[in-house]
């Protein structure tokens, strides 16, 4: 069963998550050849009508990069893959990565773990397992911006670049903006002391004074209110990927090779119409 944005939902927007039972939704761990199809029938769930819209899949490297897609942009086919070199990128804001070292993160520099387009015609799509997805929709402008925050993007400002994008692109106000957090990983299960991201490489550069009690979902909840975003325009999901039963996680997996073959998620953002 699906898991939906409510408060997006009352502005007649989809915001919804899928779970295990849907299926693999990973395209590069897709063992058994169903992700295509896993895809295509959650969609034609929680979507009504799909004929006329593009598909946009953002291309995750934990980077914090931001792109704003170009509608008028001539399109062959209507499912497209979103990295910082599309040519249907209207703009683009490249994130810088506290970790300079593409032997940690293989083509950190290349991705882009945040696109925004207008809500007509446009499906974002966007695949998690224990790393927070954000959806964020303005109802003033009628943009929507899909967001893939773990660690890496948290700390090196994924969710302040796409704001500040979507004020600098599409004129939004930081007031006006809504925003779901959808399931992620919670301390109850990931400790940040413990992570070997955090002790090589993070450490250094974040000042946090107690990691052990870093919670994911807190700290995006902080930035954005920081921002200015309204405690009652957010809305954020109350279970864990890692401790609740339905979902793909890292952190459930028994062995090295059983975390590579690991599923993935998916969260899709569009007109409920669509």
């Amino acid at each position: 069963m699906a898991i939906y944005s409510s408060l997006l939902a009352a502005h007649q927007i989809t915001a919804a998550m899928s779970q295990v039972a849907d299926g693999n939704m990973s395209q590069t761990r897709d063992f058994d050849g169903l992700a295509a199809r896993n895809l295509q029938q959650f969609i034609g769930k929680v979507f009504t009508d799909t004929k006329d819209c593009h598909f946009f899949h953002l291309k995750i490297t934990h980077s914090a990069n931001v792109g704003l897609i170009d509608v008028d942009y001539p399109f062959e086919g209507n499912v497209h893959y979103v990295d910082r070199y599309s040519p249907f990128l209207k703009a683009y804001r490249l994130g810088e990565s506290v970790i300079d070292s593409t032997d940690v993160i293989p083509n950190v520099y290349k991705g882009m773990d945040a696109c925004i387009a207008p809500v007509d015609g446009c499906i974002l799509v966007n695949r998690t397992a224990d790393c927070a997805p954000l959806c964020i929709y303005d109802p003033k402008t009628r943009h929507i911006a899909a967001i893939h925050a773990g660690i890496l993007g948290a700390f090196t400002q994924i969710v302040p670049n796409t704001i500040s994008s979507m004020i600098e692109w599409c004129g939004s106000r930081v007031e006006d903006l809504l925003v779901f957090i959808a399931p992620c990983v919670s301390n109850q299960v990931y400790n940040l002391d413990k992570s070997g991201l955090w002790n090589n490489y993070l450490k250094q550069h974040i000042p946090l004074d107690n990691p052990s009690l870093f919670d994911l979902k807190d700290y995006l909840k902080q930035q954005l209110l920081e921002l200015g975003v309204l405690a009652e325009h957010m809305e954020i999901a109350p279970y864990c990927t890692a401790a609740d039963e339905g979902f793909f996680s890292n952190y459930k997996a028994q062995s090295k090779e059983e975390k590579q073959r690991m599923g993935r998620q998916v969260i899709v953002l569009g007109a409920k119409n669509s």
